[in-house]
C-alpha cells in the first residue's frame, strides 16, 4: 500500500536489526495491542515515536522552518552527528559532536536532538509549540 514506508534493515553490533517503518496510527495501534508484529518465526517489538519539534534545516534551531528562518549561523547542510560539511550522518563512524550546542558553546559530547542535547525544546509540544505532526495553513 501506499500508506507503507518501510526503511531498511539496520545491524546492531550484538546482529539484532531494527527498521523504522512508518504507516497509519490505526494499524500501528492495533499491532502495538497485539504484542508486536509477528515476521516469519520471530514477532517483532513496536514502537510508537513520539511527536518531535519542528527543526529548521538551515540553522538547526527548532520550532521554526528553514523557509521563515533569519539566522545565518553558516550550520546550514551539516552533519547532525558530527557538525562538519560534506557527508551525511548515514554510516558515520566519527566521534559524536551537536553542532548547535558546540555553535553555542555549550557541552557538545553528544548527537543533536539526543537525550542529552540541550537545545531541544522537550515540554514544547505539550505547550502547543508546532511538531511536525501539527497542521499547517
Amino acid at each position: 500500500p501506499d500508506d507503507l514506508q518501510i526503511r531498511e534493515i539496520r545491524r546492531s553490533s550484538g546482529g539484532l536489526g531494527a527498521a523504522w517503518v512508518q504507516c497509519p496510527l490505526a494499524p500501528a495501534q492495533k499491532q502495538l495491542a497485539a504484542g508486536g508484529l509477528v515476521v516469519g518465526w520471530a514477532r517483532a517489538s513496536i514502537r510508537v515515536l513520539e511527536d518531535r519539534p519542528i527543526q529548521c534545516f538551515k540553522c538547526l534551531r527548532y520550532v521554526h522552518m528553514a523557509v521563515t528562518c533569519q539566522t545565518d549561523n553558516g550550520l546550514a547542510g551539516r552533519c547532525f552527528r558530527c557538525g562538519r560539511a560534506g557527508h551525511v550522518a548515514k554510516g558515520f563512524t566519527e566521534v559524536v559532536r551537536c553542532p548547535l550546542c558546540q555553535y553555542e558553546g555549550k557541552k557538545a559530547d553528544h548527537r543533536m536532538g539526543g537525550p542529552a542535547c540541550k537545545t531541544v525544546p522537550r515540554a514544547a509540544s505539550k505547550r502547543g509549540a508546532p511538531t511536525s505532526k501539527s497542521k499547517r495553513r
